[in-house]
């Protein structure tokens, strides 16, 4: 069953298979609509055919990394406690003071 309601750019929704995309744009002239997919496709949409679709309002994932398959957890940058020096050094002590 298409629930009727107007494709917001932003906003997340997924099909009927349960496949999760954000609209990025609308273009009323051209008459698509532009999606991302969870996995970083992107696709057009006509936009007549919006209303048909069985879609539903989702909200947006938590995960970010899906359009970025192919990296590994540490790339996502350093995720754990920040490092703190235990000695800062004054940078004034490297100078030599002479009369």
């Amino acid at each position: 069953m298409a629930i009727e309601f107007e494709p917001q750019v932003g906003s997340w929704y997924a099909d009927g298979d349960g496949t999760l995309f954000k609209v990025n744009a609308v273009d009323e002239q051209g008459g698509f609509v532009e999606v991302q997919y969870f996995d970083g496709t992107i696709a057009e949409l006509e936009l007549e055919g919006w209303s048909e679709l069985d879609l539903s309002q989702e909200a947006p994932p938590e995960d970010w990394s899906g359009p970025f398959d192919q990296i590994l957890r540490d790339d996502f940058g350093d995720t754990g406690e920040p490092s703190l020096r235990d000695e800062w050094s004054n940078p004034i002590d490297g100078v030599s003071w002479s009369d």
